[in-house]
């Protein structure tokens, strides 16, 4: 082994579709995927249980509409809810005495923005200004390695996007950039099947680089989920 290769921390986020997703095959991906951390969104009971069994760790919050959401880890890290409007975001902290391939505490953000095309709209936009302010502050503390990851309901053209994207580097954009392709998208409403049309989940990262990244389907979902690994050898340069 090649002791001067980077370390690294697998992430994947996924919206699981309000318990749709198919949960033994989801807990499959997450095994064959070898992940590190899951961000879940719309998580429901079923589906928890399922991923508990493999990753034991962090905290999950799961319920019977879209509102469940969930951390589950690999190793043992705090959890603690972030209050927000429709939706609390959950943020991880990963202590280096627990996670050897860090150097420093890394944190990671799970969010789910509301659906601006919610009714009554006015209520739907303020609550989505007053999450994006939050997650916004959050990446703008300096100094510290940080990951926003999760179903932002947003795509690159949308301004909630191009808000945040500027105090976090955009993992799957980078990748896709780095090997000459453009970032696949991750959404379309149910009725189009597999086919996804737009990209609205994504990771935001603060004082560490992107090494890989791809888009991953998971069955019975209207999302596709993202995958992701992070050089936390990087987090000690920020």
């Amino acid at each position: 082994m090649n002791s001067t290769a980077p370390r690294s921390l697998r992430i994947l986020s996924a919206n699981l579709c309000g318990g749709r997703a198919d949960a033994a095959a989801f807990a499959e991906l997450l095994i064959r995927s070898e992940v590190d951390i899951a961000a879940l969104q719309e998580l429901t009971p079923a589906t928890a249980e399922a991923v508990a069994r493999v990753l034991p760790h962090g905290h999950l919050d799961p319920a019977v509409d879209s509102t469940g959401m969930g951390i589950a880890m690999r190793r043992t890290g705090d959890v603690r809810s972030v209050p927000l409007p429709f939706c609390s975001a959950q943020a991880a902290v990963l202590d280096p005495s627990q996670w050897s391939v860090l150097d420093q505490t890394v944190e990671v953000m799970n969010v789910h923005f509301s659906n601006p095309l919610r009714q009554p709209p006015w209520r739907t936009s303020a609550q989505r200004t007053q999450q994006r302010r939050v997650v916004e502050a959050w990446l703008a503390e300096p100094g510290k390695p940080r990951v926003v990851v999760g179903d932002f309901n947003a795509s690159p053209l949308w301004p909630l996007y191009r808000r945040l994207a500027r105090r976090g580097e955009d993992v799957m954009s980078t990748v896709a950039r780095r090997n000459g392709s453009r970032p696949e998208p991750t959404w379309s409403p149910l009725w189009s099947g597999r086919r996804r049309l737009l990209r609205i989940d994504h990771a935001l990262a603060t004082h560490l680089a992107a090494l890989s990244a791809r888009v991953v389907h998971v069955s019975g979902s209207d999302h596709s989920a993202i995958l992701f690994d992070l050089d936390t050898s990087a987090a000690a340069d920020g």
